[in-house]
């Protein structure tokens, strides 16, 4: 009983572990070293600035782009400007994975120990990243090719609840 008990709390443990790890939607919110998911960003100078944005969700490919442009659009209106121009932008895909505990059950008889063992969940998480830099510009500056940031905003913050 007991260990049956134990192995139902390691399934349960790993089912949880995967979920907090992958999450069931993307945030729109600054990552952390316990919640990758989301963006980062740093000011290069006054009106240029890199984005990063990552996500394991199962969309992440359509999400980390729809994240780093709205984060620049963001940074934009933040920092007094109203549209940006990307300058230059990457993506990155990996796929990491490792198994979960496995459980070992047994019986002693005498000297002698008989057992089984149980191996744990694999667990595979992909995770996706898109990388802004951008140049920030006043409507009247910006030039062909760049994001006015209300537009933006309005077409990608629906994404993110």
């Amino acid at each position: 009983m007991l260990n049956s008990m134990k192995n139902i709390i390691g399934y349960l443990f790993s089912a949880i572990l995967l979920i907090g790890l992958t999450g069931c939607t993307t945030p729109y919110s600054k990552s952390t070293a316990f919640s990758p998911n989301g963006f980062s960003d740093v000011m290069l100078d006054a009106s240029r600035a890199v984005i990063t944005f990552k996500s394991a969700r199962a969309d992440r490919t359509e999400m980390v782009i729809k994240g780093a442009m709205l984060r620049a659009a963001e940074l934009s209106k933040e920092n007094g400007f109203d549209g940006f121009l990307v300058i230059s932008d990457s993506s990155n895909e990996q796929t990491s994975s490792f198994q979960s505990g496995g459980f070992y059950q047994g019986t002693r008889v005498g000297n002698q120990t008989f057992g089984s063992y149980t191996a744990g969940i694999p667990i595979i998480i992909n995770m996706a990243e898109q990388r802004l830099t951008v140049q920030f510009f006043k409507k009247e500056n910006l030039p062909s090719g760049g994001y006015l940031a209300d537009d933006v905003i309005k077409r990608n913050r629906p994404s993110f609840k």
